[in-house]
Formats: structure tokens, C-alpha cells, sequence
């Protein structure tokens, strides 16, 4: 499901919403594929897990969709991708780039 309202969502859910994200947003650099699924709205998330009867196999393949659209998103230039480390892990965090449009 790559669609243009996918990638609109995803770009929309990169964006922080009040002091306390931008602040959190500052320190860690952005948001994993995970975190990013859990901004999506209700209806794009049940759209994303639909078909599965397994709810672990359909949360995996919601993750997987956004992971596409992410990719999708950093080769049109308005995400980033870096890896930070979070205590023994290193985690591919996701953020627009400045480039992005304001109102997308």
C-alpha cells in the first residue's frame, strides 16, 4: 500500500507537535518506523494491518509499509535517515529534512 495518501500520512506524523516533542525530537533526531506507525491515524493504521488474522504479523507488516514509504520519502528528498544509538542498540531514526514542504 504505497500510495501518495501513505506517504502524505507518514510525512505528516514526522512532524512534532508541541514544545515537549520538538524538545525530545532535538535529542534523539526523529522517529523509528515504529514510533512513526503509532503517529499514523487510526484509520491509515487499520487500513495497514488489514489481512492479517495474526495481530504480531499484521503490526509487522504495517512497520514494513512505512519503512517503504520512509525509503520512499528519502529518495524525493524530504526525509532523512541516521542511526543513533539507544543504550546497546543502534536505531535508524527518521526526520523531514528542511527541504520539505511546510504545508505537506
Amino acid at each position: 500500500m504505497l500510495t501518495q495518501e501513505l506517504r502524505d500520512a507518514v510525512l505528516d506524523a514526522l512532524r512534532p507537535q508541541g514544545l515537549v516533542e520538538r524538545l525530545r525530537h532535538a535529542a534523539v533526531g526523529g522517529y523509528a518506523p515504529v514510533q512513526v506507525l503509532d503517529r499514523l491515524p487510526e484509520a491509515t493504521r487499520e487500513a495497514l494491518q488489514a489481512g492479517h488474522d495474526n495481530p504480531v504479523l499484521a503490526r509487522r507488516a504495517a512497520v514494513e509499509a512505512v519503512t517503504f514509504a520512509l525509503d520512499d520519502l528519502i529518495v524525493a528528498g524530504v526525509v532523512a535517515r541516521r542511526r543513533v544509538r539507544l543504550k546497546s542498540s543502534l536505531v535508524d531514526v527518521y526526520r523531514r529534512t528542511r527541504t520539505a514542504q511546510p504545508g505537506r
